[in-house]
């Protein structure tokens, strides 16, 4: 008993793109091993000049056309075949414009390992540097491998994943903690990443937690809050509107209603500059801020005792 032709990915790639002779021919088998391997594969026969194929009765002669119709253009050529596993299924169906079940279809029937693209990437450092920077879905088109690639990889090393800033929503509750405590601790509590709460928290212009307590607030600051408009504590504390309104929605404590524009008289300006600030303001009945911010206006010095 002769023993069984093994078939190589050379060898199925041949099948069909020539005759089961010329195959035969080619690898040193009968023709018969040859057409049985092509038909379990489903594998059209190719035709040279008329000839019959294999064990096929000759076809009766037809009429010569009228005119030379265009030969068909094979699709699965022998360099096609050969990229099959090369690249994803997706990939190669976008280059040669066909549906990837087309690709995935073919390369089943060569029995063909699918592309593994986990496999193929080399995690050099600047790459590596680049996971967890933006969404895992972007990394990879970037890199030219599968979303499931750079998720693996990441969770490998233990690098959180980017939330963007559209798939966060951010609750009341959320925003009174930013600042309060670390990022690290911020994104535990609210289930979200680290670098989405330092976004966040950058973006309103909130400063970070440092050595045990928040950088900004201590009783004396917070005391400040809802004698004045959240403006003018911003001004005189020399934080952010956004800082002052936070904080002071995070003590409960209501806001101070703005005071109409003090309409200056020219006795009151003619006292900035000849005595304290914090006199005129507690004479005329306005903020510290107002007072300063009309004398810098002026040009006029602080009074200096």
């Amino acid at each position: 008993m002769k023993p069984t032709y093994t078939w190589t990915n050379q060898a199925l790639a041949l099948l069909g793109t020539d005759t089961d002779r010329a195959v035969a021919a080619k690898l040193g088998i009968t023709i018969g091993v040859v057409s049985s391997k092509r038909t379990r594969l489903n594998i059209k026969p190719s035709r040279s000049k008329g000839a019959p194929e294999h064990g096929a009765l000759p076809a009766a002669p037809k009429a010569a056309p009228k005119e030379q119709s265009t030969p068909k253009v094979k699709f699965w050529t022998v360099d096609r075949i050969k990229l099959l596993g090369t690249k994803s299924d997706y990939e190669l169906g976008r280059i040669w414009g066909v549906s990837n079940k087309r690709v995935t279809k073919k390369r089943a029937q060569l029995q063909i390992s699918a592309f593994n693209t986990h496999a193929r990437i080399e995690w050099t450092e600047d790459k590596i540097k680049m996971l967890g920077t933006m969404p895992d879905k972007t990394l990879a088109k970037l890199l030219g491998v599968s979303r499931s690639c750079v998720t693996l990889r990441r969770s490998e090393l233990k690098i959180p994943a980017l939330v963007t800033q559209q798939e966060v929503v951010w609750t009341e509750e959320g925003l009174r903690l930013l600042g309060t405590m670390s990022d690290k601790d911020v994104s535990s509590a609210i289930g979200i990443s680290s670098s989405s709460v330092a976004y966040k928290r950058q973006q309103l212009q909130i400063g970070a937690f440092v050595g045990g307590r928040a950088s900004s607030w201590t009783p004396e600051r917070d005391a400040i809050l809802g004698t004045m408009t959240d403006r003018e504590a911003a001004d005189q504390l020399g934080v952010t509107l956004q800082t002052v309104m936070l904080r002071r929605n995070a003590l409960s404590i209501e806001a101070q209603t703005p005071k109409p524009r003090h309409q200056w008289t020219e006795a009151q300006v003619q006292r900035l500059g000849t005595v304290r600030d914090s006199v005129l303001a507690t004479e005329i009945g306005v903020s510290l801020n107002v007072i300063g911010n009309k004398r810098n206006q002026l040009g006029i010095e602080r009074f200096a005792a």
